[in-house]
């Protein structure tokens, strides 16, 4: 993920690289991140971000227990260019064990820098009714529980969104299957701090805002994820969403689904609430890192040659992407011809930095078939095909 001016950009991965379990005795699944400042020409060392205990006083509290991270993270970059982590944190059992565990033992957290990634905080967003499990028989009665949270922003990255979806456990109670979620959301301010819900009180956060209770996806939404940008309507703002409703009896393989949209999802409450941030320590464990420190990831010291991507999506209708790598910053042309050499179609991209850039190509005049696309940088050119659906 990048910010807007495409040069500073952050990848979060689920991992562990303590091989030989030094620091995370237990094997817990924790979040590195890495960061680059140069529009991916160059990596920063891997931060591993350090969930064992740290969060333990917004869950158990009971200052022993071991945290890991489920499988589903996303990501997004504040108005500040500082990354935000929208992360299922829950107790860590053992190898292979699925994470079933009682409401408020687990939590759903915006891990997030105010510093470019030299430290990290951790914000409570909501103690969820579910966690990622397995429950039932496969093939018969199985339900599988995913929250999958996602990460929304404003188009200038000042205000955020986090949500995730989560069982009506006032029908449905304990065992908490998600067979019944709603939406459920979060919003954060950037400039002021504050968020849409009180989170002050780490103990007493509840599940988050329900957005779809009393409408037509109360109770439906099984899957799904939001847009990562929302809709700002004069102030208010809104976050496309999408979500499926599974048939039959829960399971995925075979039962057919219907998909739905929500393009009115939003907190209803303002941002004047407080927050309580945890410290997360970070650590440099992976052997890529020297001591904590330097540039780990390069892409071969900046290429000579113009390298061009085949488009994107392709086959496409009206606009596909093509990534281009310059060996030095400047300007770009791109003409679209058809199979007999008549140009139809030519843009010019200014001041593109060295490096990777992605451009778009806008081939909504063109009528089906096949065409060529010439990218051309200062004497270099590359030549390459596109179909247009």
């Amino acid at each position: 993920m990048h910010s807007d001016d495409g040069e500073t950009g952050y990848i979060a991965i689920v991992t562990n690289q303590d091989i030989n379990h030094t620091h995370f005795v237990n094997s817990s699944s924790y979040i590195q991140v890495l960061k680059t400042e140069d529009g991916g020409q160059t990596w920063s060392c891997p931060a591993d971000l350090d969930i064992q205990t740290a969060l333990d006083s917004a869950l158990k509290n009971q200052g022993n227990s071991i945290y890991q991270s489920t499988f589903n993270i996303n990501i997004v970059i504040d108005a500040n260019e500082n990354l935000h982590i929208i992360a299922h944190i829950v107790e860590y059992i053992s190898p292979g064990v699925q994470l079933s565990m009682p409401y408020g033992e687990h939590g759903m957290f915006d891990l997030y820098t105010t510093d470019g990634g030299t430290t990290y905080l951790a914000q409570l967003l909501a103690h969820p009714q579910t966690s990622y499990a397995s429950f039932g028989t496969a093939g018969i009665d199985e339900i599988i529980e995913f929250s999958r949270q996602f990460a929304s922003r404003s188009w200038d990255g000042s205000k955020l969104f986090f949500g995730w979806f989560d069982s009506d456990t006032a029908v449905y109670p304990f065992p908490f299957f998600n067979s019944h979620p709603d939406l459920r959301l979060v919003g954060f301010d950037v400039n002021t701090n504050t968020w849409t819900t009180d989170l002050s009180n780490l103990p007493s956060i509840n599940g988050g805002e329900n957005i779809t209770i009393g409408s037509s996806a109360h109770q439906k939404c099984t899957f799904g994820t939001g847009s990562y940008y929302s809709i700002d309507n004069a102030g208010t703002y809104s976050i496309p969403v999408t979500y499926m409703v599974v048939s039959g009896n829960g399971t995925y393989t075979s039962q057919p689904c219907d998909f739905f949209f929500i393009d009115c999802a939003a907190p209803t409450g303002n941002f004047i609430y407080s927050g309580h941030p945890l410290p997360v320590p970070v650590l440099h464990l992976s052997t890529l890192c020297d001591g904590g420190n330097g540039v780990v990831l390069s892409i071969n010291e900046k290429s000579k040659d113009l390298i061009v991507s085949s488009n994107y999506p392709n086959p496409f209708t009206g606009k596909t992407s093509v990534d281009v790598t310059l060996p030095k910053a400047g300007d770009v042309s791109v003409e679209i011809s058809n199979v007999v050499g008549q140009k139809l179609v030519s843009a010019t991209y200014q001041n593109l930095h060295s490096g990777l850039n992605t451009l778009t190509l806008d081939a909504s005049s063109l009528a089906h078939g096949l065409y060529f696309f010439t990218v051309k940088a200062g004497s270099k050119s590359v030549t390459k095909t596109m179909t247009v659906e």
